[in-house]
């Protein structure tokens, strides 16, 4: 393994940490405000929000990073590289979706629903 990516995994690692560890610190809290000030409404902490922020933020951004390149999710990129054949007719570019029901229930409902401007 490379440095860069023992580094990376070293960053996810210490980033699901610090989630971890905010998770144990709020239920910390949470117990504390409950027993000791008998109170039932509270709002989470500056520090345990940043924590959680930071955290997300390395976990994802080292998650980002150590996938890397990434495929392009469009699908004509796969397609134009191979033949109709091969695709097995499911190329995008042949795809009609101009065959549903609209035109059928269309043509009843104006044939049995008079127009507003035919009621004046």
């Amino acid at each position: 393994m490379a440095v860069g990516t023992l580094v990376l995994k070293a960053v996810i690692l210490f980033g699901y940490f610090l989630l971890l560890h905010a998770a144990y610190s709020m239920m910390q809290y949470r117990n504390y405000v409950r027993y000791f000030l008998k109170e039932d409404f509270y709002t989470t902490p500056v520090d345990i929000s940043v924590e959680v922020a930071v955290g997300a933020t390395l976990a994802l951004v080292g998650g980002i990073i150590s996938n890397g390149k990434f495929k392009n999710l469009s699908s004509i990129h796969t397609f134009n590289e191979r033949s109709y054949a091969e695709t097995g007719g499911r190329a995008t570019n042949f795809r009609n979706y101009h065959h549903n029901r609209s035109g059928a229930i269309s043509s009843v409902l104006s044939a049995k629903v008079p127009s507003a401007e035919n009621n004046s």
